[in-house]
């Protein structure tokens, strides 16, 4: 069975500051324990990330997209409606 590579990831660490994406960016995380580990680079897209996060989906961490301001994206496996 082939491996699929993955995108690599960045340890942002477990601060509240860690969830906080570069101004007008989204960034996709993974959380395997009290640590969040970006995926890929930030990303202007939220389906783009969104995208980023399915490398990690179904597999026994949380996953989220965090905005420029911190709040969360996916709710309920699901991306947030926009306002």
């Amino acid at each position: 069975m082939p491996k699929t590579k993955k995108t690599p990831v960045k340890e942002l660490g477990a601060s509240a500051l860690s969830q906080i994406a570069p101004t007008g960016k989204f960034i996709a995380c993974f959380m395997p324990d009290s640590c969040i580990y970006q995926i890929g680079a930030p990303t202007s897209d939220r389906e783009s990330a969104f995208v980023l996060c399915s490398e990690y989906r179904g597999m026994d961490v949380g996953i989220q997209i965090f905005n420029d301001k911190g709040e969360p994206q996916i709710f309920g496996g699901k991306l947030k409606p926009i306002d």
